[in-house]
């Protein structure tokens, strides 16, 4: 998501211009990664959501909704500060 943000943003000139500006020195894969640094923490809940509402559709594969039931599932461990197991992988 904050790739496709990057992309999105820095098609207008002037913000590619003032983020290069702001990544002195930097190369453009290196001011790529620190946009994305520094956005994906505020699109995680974003994403959660996003993954949620593809789990219901129907047109989605089983095996791909069971990948993102998976990730669903270990980040959640995650933000409760739970350590996944390997029985989660079962």
């Amino acid at each position: 998501m904050a790739g496709a943000i990057y992309e999105e943003v820095m098609n207008d000139n002037t913000a590619y211009k003032n983020w290069k500006t702001l990544c002195e020195g930097l190369n453009p894969a290196e001011i790529q990664a620190r946009f994305i640094e520094m956005m994906w923490p505020k699109l995680i809940e974003q994403a959660r959501k996003t993954l949620a509402t593809l789990l219901g559709m129907n047109t989605l594969p089983e095996d791909r909704k069971a990948q993102i039931h998976e990730a669903l599932v270990l980040d959640n461990l995650l933000k409760q500060g739970l350590k996944p197991t390997p029985m989660w992988r079962q």
